[in-house]
């Protein structure tokens, strides 16, 4: 499941690995620093705009 629209990801579906922690704020490539969300879920957390952002780097600490 994505964590950002809680819709399923499968096989067909196009994502992206996002770190939860970014590595210019220490966080590391470590699998526990990682998630799969979908591309357009992806592109949503990283705008300016986007709550996601926050709740996905809450989730890391």
């Amino acid at each position: 499941m994505c964590p950002v629209c809680g819709e399923p990801i499968t096989q067909d579906t196009p994502v992206e690995t996002h770190h939860s922690l970014p590595r210019h704020k220490g966080g590391t490539d470590e699998l526990d620093n990682l998630v799969l969300i979908h591309t357009h879920c992806h592109k949503q957390v990283h705008s300016r705009s986007c709550q996601h952002s926050r709740l996905l780097s809450q989730e890391a600490l």
